[in-house]
């Protein structure tokens, strides 16, 4: 009996080194595509829901903005809704040229700059009886979880100035001096905007702190996204890798190039 289950495990031991010597190394003959090569969003729904995603915002930003009467009263929603649908028909416009990085980035520029006039003109209409037209709950007094949340939200927003400001002269004579000017223009109203919401919390208004606080953090973002379509272009900063992507596995030992075009080739997506 104990020569039989012998005689069993060493066929399956044998037939085990056979499969495996069958199968083809993974690092050989082939070479992951380099993440630097291609942009980002590489399928057609990526670019657009990209697209899509910018389009959308920038309607319901309209729209709250539309509905707010004293949202516009400095200027700041009006003019952050005018520099997202430049950004957005910027996008359209890379698009037909094949540009996906710049799409990428300008739809990401116009998507930030919507959810931050959204932010303003939904604390604007609440500030004021709301759209329900119902009076606001009473301000409940000492540090509150709202004051938490804002103390966050203000936080976070000077981390994301601060990175800019950082990055903004790292390879600067890439990014034209007109984007140059205008990622300067939005970091400071995005400063502006923090130091509001610091005061405002200051006043025990945290919830419109808040909202001060995530358009701030909104512009910035959108600062450097206008930033970071010149860089990634000019291979000086790493695309971000796709939705959902994982990352790539470490190229074989000796392993070719990478041929030109094939599956891993962006094509473009149809048009919307």
């Amino acid at each position: 009996m104990n020569r039989a289950i012998k005689s069993i495990l060493i066929a399956t031991l044998a037939l085990s080194c056979d499969l495996a010597s069958a199968q083809p190394d993974p690092g050989r003959g082939r070479r992951p595509p380099d993440p630097q090569a291609h942009p980002a969003y590489a399928t057609q729904s990526d670019i657009a829901n990209a697209i899509q995603g910018a389009y959308d915002g920038l309607n319901r930003s309209a729209a709250l903005v539309s509905a707010s009467k004293t949202a516009t009263a400095d200027g700041v929603s009006l003019q952050l809704m005018s520099e997202a649908k430049n950004a957005y028909q910027e996008a359209l416009s890379r698009y037909q040229a094949n540009d996906f990085i710049g799409v990428r980035e300008l739809a990401a520029e116009a998507t930030d700059l919507s959810r931050a006039a959204e932010a303003l003109a939904m604390s604007s209409i609440t500030a004021n009886s709301g759209a329900a037209q119902v009076s606001a709950p009473p301000l409940q007094q000492g540090v509150t979880e709202d004051a938490y949340r804002a103390n966050d939200e203000i936080g976070r927003a000077g981390n994301s100035i601060l990175q800019v400001q950082n990055a903004s002269s790292y390879a600067s004579s890439a990014v034209p001096a007109e984007v140059s000017r205008r990622v300067r223009a939005l970091l400071t109203m995005s400063q502006q905007l923090q130091q509001r919401a610091q005061a405002l919390l200051a006043q025990n208004n945290p919830r419109q702190a808040s909202a001060d606080a995530r358009a701030a953090d909104a512009i910035a973002h959108a600062a450097d996204h206008a930033r970071s379509r010149y860089l990634i272009a000019a291979g000086i900063m790493p695309a971000p890798p796709a939705p959902g992507a994982a990352p790539p596995p470490p190229p074989g030992p000796g392993a070719p190039p990478p041929p030109p075009g094939g599956p891993d080739t962006p094509q473009p997506p149809p048009r919307l």
